[in-house]
């Protein structure tokens, strides 16, 4: 049986990697066609991009929602074939009440190739959905029956990927990758 892919090097955990924070922030970035980025790859790394269509015609929606809702996973699948991918899935949690907000909502739970960077507590961006794209495989808008009941509205997104989420980082750090993702917002152009 010949490999395809010869592991050549350690995976020896660094101390502040043993050290990170879990969880996601309470934002993330969505681009509604993994086909409008042009990625650029350093080590397997996206250190840049840029979106496709004339300027202000394809950008990212930012999504506000609370920290300690939010998730992001990568997962390994096996296929009956004994062929390996790569199941993303993100949950995120939004509270819109307002007309305008409720049909931003509806329009992302209809996308069918979405890429997601999602900002980590650990001060890292994992991306989502850069192979295929994903899509809203599920979205509930609760009423709650409590006052403190939880009402945020959950969309989350899945597809299956030939790869894990990768890392964004550009060249200044994560401060500068953030910046980077904000000046390519709808609310920014």
């Amino acid at each position: 049986m010949a490999l395809c892919d010869l592991i050549t090097t350690d995976l020896i955990s660094p101390c502040i990697a043993l050290q990170a924070a879990g969880g996601v922030q309470d934002f993330c970035y969505v681009l509604e066609n993994v086909e409008d980025l042009v990625p650029t790859y350093t080590a397997n790394v996206l250190t840049g991009f840029t979106l496709a269509g004339s300027p202000g015609t394809v950008l990212l929606t930012k999504l506000t929602g609370k920290r300690l809702q939010n998730s992001g996973n990568g997962t390994l699948v096996v296929s009956d074939d004994r062929r390996k991918f790569f199941p993303h899935e993100v949950k995120f949690g939004v509270y819109a009440n307002a007309g305008a907000d409720l049909l931003v909502l509806e329009k992302l739970a209809k996308v069918q190739k979405c890429v997601i960077f999602l900002p980590l507590n650990d001060k890292t961006i994992r991306v989502y959905g850069l192979d295929y794209g994903m899509q809203a495989t599920a979205l509930e808008t609760p009423t709650g029956v409590k006052i403190e009941d939880n009402i945020a509205k959950m969309i989350t997104f899945t597809d299956v990927q030939d790869s894990l989420p990768k890392q964004f980082l550009i060249s200044g750090g994560y401060a500068t990758s953030i910046a980077e993702l904000e000046a390519n917002t709808w609310s920014n152009f």
